[in-house]
């Protein structure tokens, strides 16, 4: 799901638009039957505690990512959305044709609303090539471990943690 915030001309939803729909997003990751998936999920969720109160909940099995599927396979290899992207898609590397509207003068809303949906795309397309994987290597214990530990690690990199030091 990509969803636009910004325009050319200031925010494209009014804020009682914008609301519901950050509510309904919230809902999503707070909801133990609807899955998350994605690439590094790890941030995306920890912004979304930290901008707007949102907690992904915890249950068994509610994460999928990309990120953590392609350590997990290939751990000497880099687990970038750029890698990712050239292994198992058919896409071409599409980062460095999109320009960053948020680097003044770089390119238009329109060119990074392209960028962010294949941002989306990529790991849904790339997801179930990584299960293939997970599943033949025997590792899908090892990733789900590591997946569903993304709501802590969110809440951590949040809230911080209380270290002793002595």
């Amino acid at each position: 799901m990509c969803i636009p915030i910004i325009c050319e001309d200031g925010y494209y939803w009014s804020l009682e638009e914008e609301w519901e729909i950050l509510r309904k997003t919230g809902l999503i990751l707070e909801n133990q039957e609807v899955k998350v998936g994605g690439q590094n999920l790890v941030f995306d969720t920890s912004f979304m505690a930290w901008k707007y109160g949102m907690k992904i909940c915890q249950v068994e099995g509610k994460v999928e990512d990309t990120m953590i599927g392609q350590k997990t396979i290939m751990p000497d290899y880099p687990m970038g959305l750029d890698f990712i992207t050239s292994i198992h898609t058919f896409f071409p590397y599409y980062k460095t044709d999109a320009g960053k509207i948020w680097l003044p003068g770089l390119g238009e809303y329109e060119q990074e609303w392209i960028y962010s949906n294949y941002d989306t795309l990529v790991p849904r397309i790339a997801r179930p090539k990584i299960a293939s994987y997970l599943e033949k290597q025997g590792n899908v214990e090892a990733y789900r471990r590591k997946c569903d530990i993304v709501g802590p690690l969110s809440y951590m990199m949040v809230r911080g943690i209380r270290i002793g030091i002595s």
